[in-house]
């Protein structure tokens, strides 16, 4: 399949004092280090990149530190998919978060709502998740969980705009909890960093290889 993959990293960057631009969200303190999901996220974004065939059109619609409104980074999707004649997947690549700290993994998300559940976004987020369970299972380092909606369907719906507001094949990854210490400390690291990004590289091969039908 000619694609072009539409890489997309949630949340600001560090400015050019070194300051997080979206604190004091999106971000955990732990005593030994501070994880600020947006930095973490273009990390990952930047070793896809790296990693990604020579043949793989992308864009990489995140630029600078600035934490882009969601509008803003739609208007730059529908943009560059009229372009692209509509040929586009986005991949929207986020960090988790939440109050309980034992919560853990890895999931995928697609635009869903009030029972309608894209199946476009479904096959590209159960394909996702297929390639995160075979390298972990593969893996010898941290084992990242992997989180499903059900056995059946491992996606999970969602009404997020970045999903919703324009008309492409997109998911949403969200690659470990910061809100968790051992995930948070697995993203920080150059090999989690490094893990995170094969699988969506591994995702984007296997649609360029039509291993599913959009």
């Amino acid at each position: 399949m000619n694609i072009n993959i539409l890489l997309d990293a949630g949340h600001g960057g560090l400015d050019e004092n070194g300051n997080y631009v979206t604190a004091p969200d999106k971000m955990v303190s732990y005593e030994d280090f501070d994880i600020f999901e947006g930095v973490i996220n273009r990390k990952i974004c930047n070793k896809v990149i790296e990693k990604l065939p020579k043949d793989v059109n992308y864009n990489f619609i995140t630029s600078g530190y600035e934490d882009t409104p969601i509008w803003k980074r739609n208007e730059i999707i529908k943009h560059i998919g009229k372009e692209c004649n509509d040929q586009v997947i986005v991949i929207s690549v986020h960090c988790n978060w939440w109050s309980d700290p034992d919560a853990k993994g890895i999931q995928a998300h697609c635009y869903g709502k009030n029972g309608y559940v894209s199946e476009s976004g479904s096959k590209i987020g159960n394909l996702f998740i297929e390639k995160a369970e075979k390298l972990i299972n593969n893996y010898n380092g941290y084992k990242l969980n992997v989180r499903k909606e059900s056995p059946d369907s491992p996606v999970r719906p969602r009404n997020y705009a970045i999903l919703r507001d324009h008309p492409y094949p997109s998911i949403l990854t969200e690659n470990g909890f910061m809100s968790n210490y051992d995930d948070a400390k697995f993203l920080m690291s150059e090999e989690g960093q490094e893990f995170i990004a094969d699988i969506h590289v591994e995702t984007v091969k296997a649609i360029q290889n039509d291993e599913i039908i959009l």
